[in-house]
């Protein structure tokens, strides 16, 4: 049982540390565009934001 524990706790803390990662590289990437205007075709909206196709 607590190896089972112990996976999951790993586990969650890596798809947290893939997220954090994520957002970082993202961040970094909006960083140098801040101003620029982008074209695309919002095809949904959702809680969090836009789903949006270049």
């Amino acid at each position: 049982m607590a190896m089972c524990v112990h996976t999951s706790h790993t586990e969650r803390q890596a798809d947290e540390a893939s997220r954090e990662v994520s957002s970082t590289l993202k961040c970094g990437f909006i960083k140098k565009h801040l101003g620029a205007t982008f074209e695309g075709i919002i095809s949904g909206v959702t809680g969090f934001g836009l789903k949006c196709m270049p």
